[in-house]
């Protein structure tokens, strides 16, 4: 599979655009000023599930900076090169649902604070290289949205968890869309039809993902009789019946599940497609499986620019949580 070209700033000026949009969702691969990095708390008492967190950001240290948000009373751990940030309520969320986002606009760089009280806090922002005066405070654009998982391609095209409608009573999709386009300059928005997992296990993990413009990740359950294979066909043809915001039709690249089915009793839904972007690298999820180096190798050939780390995120998906959801790319303002 050839290596995908990332838009430049003039590719993305010259494509058709709402004339009123005035901001835009950045993806996570783009450039950063920092990552912010969230350290959920868990019952785990073993320690595995802080090593598989503090891999996290060791690997994204190495690559750029990075700030560890801490809650108020969390006493938060030493990592070298890494930055803590106390006081947050966003130190035990996951930032990838429903925590804050950043968005680009005539006006520089903006924050959005989606309507969820317990993750309502964005944090100042960091500079990334260089003495200078702080940034300061960021505009913020607050919603009334309750928003769950959300992927965007950068380009104004965003998949939207399948949860969306049931976490905000009373909206309708066309009410989202609306929202979205005005908040983050989102003017084509992919409904999932279902996420991985069920809210009765306690967790939900995107079952797509955007690896570039055009070029969608799916997670590939082909074994027939576990819950999430209706999932991956039911995702597949929608997407194949759809279109982005500048009118392209979507590429699927399938990216297989682990082989191993259950834990004890239980399915399991672990995914590649948790993995995390920081700058030159893609952190792609392990779970001592046989498919481990099947789906690195299909993600380094879709992310061909960045080197491919493999982390053990068996302690981070018992937990509900996946890589991806740790972090949160702070764009550089262009």
């Amino acid at each position: 599979m050839s290596a995908l070209s990332e838009p430049t700033a003039a590719q993305f000026e010259s494509e058709p655009r709402d004339a009123g949009m005035h901001r835009r969702l950045p993806s996570e691969r783009e450039l950063r000023e920092t990552t912010w990095l969230s350290w959920p708390r868990t019952s785990d008492e073993s320690g595995l599930f802080d090593n598989a967190c503090q891999a996290v950001a060791t690997t994204a240290a190495e690559r750029g900076p990075v700030s560890l948000l801490s809650e108020p009373d969390q006493r938060a751990p030493s990592i070298r090169a890494v930055e803590n940030v106390p006081g947050s309520t966003l130190g035990g969320a996951c930032l990838g649902d429903g925590g804050p986002s950043f968005v680009l606009g005539e006006h520089g760089l903006q924050g959005v604070e989606w309507a969820r009280p317990e993750r309502s806090s964005l944090p100042r922002p960091r500079r990334r290289r260089g003495p200078g005066p702080p940034l300061g405070s960021l505009p913020v654009v607050r919603s009334t949205l309750d928003l769950g998982l959300l992927d965007s391609d950068g380009w104004g095209t965003a998949l939207l968890a399948a949860d969306t409608l049931g976490r905000n009573p009373g909206w309708t999709h066309q009410q989202v869309v609306v929202e979205l386009a005005a908040v983050a300059g989102i003017t084509q928005v992919i409904r999932l039809p279902h996420l991985l997992g069920s809210p009765e296990e306690g967790h939900g993990f995107a079952p797509a993902a955007f690896a570039a413009p055009g070029v969608v990740l799916v997670h590939d359950q082909g074994s027939i009789g576990h819950p999430d294979n209706e999932t991956t066909i039911e995702t597949v043809a929608r997407l194949g019946r759809c279109y982005d915001a500048v009118g392209r039709s979507l590429q699927v690249v399938r990216v297989p599940a682990p082989a191993r089915l259950r834990e004890g009793n239980h399915w399991l839904h672990w995914t590649y497609l948790g993995f995390g972007l920081v700058d030159g690298a893609v952190l792609v999820p392990m779970f001592d499986d046989r498919n481990d180096q099947r789906a690195a190798d299909i993600l380094g050939s879709v992310f061909a620019d960045r080197q491919v780390v493999g982390i053990d995120a068996r302690p981070l998906f018992r937990a509900g949580h996946t890589i991806g959801c740790l972090l949160r790319g702070q764009p550089e303002p262009r």
